[in-house]
């Protein structure tokens, strides 16, 4: 908790103090990179950050609203710091700040498609080469599984360039079927191994950047996303789709039923009362509990089932993050609701 205050004390100061990026280190720093002026109001700069540096300040935001900063250290020419930590995320609220993000918003109204790229400098270069949808700017590829997602939309993953198996491509995938189970779609781009979008803009120009986001490739659940998927049907539904899963996953049935029961919530009984209503008791739960995301995924559940404003939605969860109980009941017919026993 103290971390959590901390943390936000810091962004509000860094908000407070920051001025425009023009005419300062900053804006060396992204001339640096092939990034041209004007640039938007929610990229700032910082003076002194630590003795002889300021810092290129990228606004985080989600559920419309700012959360957060990201701050970059610079020397006096706009170069990066080489003093470590090199960056820095200060989030005003621990429980939206995974799902931060630098936000371009969409010069074409008309544009359906939503582009999430791999850092700031990677979404200024995609609205540099010419790009007019909604930009996203996310803080590495293990944060594409925490955007918001919009149901029905169209969703392009900017990646960057990684190995193989490494921890970023995983974050990729886990991104994609992040979005897919939110009811999106999704495609990502073919990025060359060892480039990302700036340094493609910087190499080759815009029109090799607009070469790549026109390559892109459509997505389908991994695996592991199948596996999510699957574990919320009910038997029959499940049946009825398991073998053709396994067979396009190339694995043994029994292998898929192992991974969908390890997936399916502990529950101790279950019943329907006689007006509709799913009653559920879960078994205690006695392990440790992250916070943040829990509450990230009670909002997430909530966005997806009831029809509300976001504000509504946000203030639903509170009770949970001052220790106090929240029941959630939904009913065959789709309807749902929630409260806090009264007493807590």
């Amino acid at each position: 908790m103290a971390r959590e205050q901390a943390n936000a004390t810091r962004a509000k100061e860094v908000l407070e103090r920051c001025v425009p990026v023009d005419a300062t280190p900053a804006a060396a720093n992204l001339a640096s990179r092939g990034l041209r002026s004007p640039y938007p109001d929610n990229l700032r700069f910082l003076p002194d950050t630590r003795i002889g540096e300021g810092a290129l300040v990228a606004v985080l935001e989600a559920h419309g609203a700012i959360i957060g900063v990201q701050i970059t250290h610079l020397d006096p020419d706009g170069r990066k710091s080489l003093v470590r930590p090199l960056r820095e995320t200060f989030p005003l609220e621990r429980m939206r700040g995974k799902a931060g993000a630098f936000v371009l918003p969409a010069s074409d109204p008309t544009l359906d498609t939503i582009i999430v790229c791999e850092g700031v400098e990677d979404a200024l270069s995609v609205r540099q080469a010419g790009r007019g949808e909604w930009i996203l700017g996310v803080l590495g590829a293990g944060k594409f599984q925490h955007i918001e997602v919009e149901r029905g939309r169209n969703y392009l993953l900017v990646r960057d360039g990684d190995v193989p198996g490494s921890a970023s491509n995983t974050g990729v995938t886990a991104g994609v079927d992040h979005i897919l189970l939110s009811g999106a779609a999704a495609s990502i781009t073919p990025t060359p191994l060892g480039k990302d979008a700036n340094s493609i803009l910087q190499e080759a120009g815009p029109d090799a950047l607009l070469e790549l986001l026109s390559q892109v490739i459509t997505c389908e659940l991994s695996l592991a996303g199948e596996v999510r998927r699957l574990s919320q049907l009910d038997r029959v539904a499940y049946d009825q789709k398991r073998a053709a899963i396994a067979k396009k996953f190339g694995i043994r049935v029994g292998t898929l039923d192992d991974q969908v029961a390890k997936a399916r919530p502990p529950r101790a009984t279950a019943d329907t009362s006689a007006d509709g209503i799913k009653i559920i008791t879960d078994a205690p739960w006695d392990g440790p509990i992250d916070l943040g995301a829990c509450l990230d995924t009670i909002l997430a559940e909530f966005k997806r089932r009831v029809a509300a404003q976001e504000e509504a939605l946000a203030a639903a969860v509170q009770p949970c993050r001052a220790g106090r109980p929240l029941r959630v009941w939904w009913s065959t017919t789709g309807a749902c609701g929630c409260y806090s026993p009264a007493g807590h």
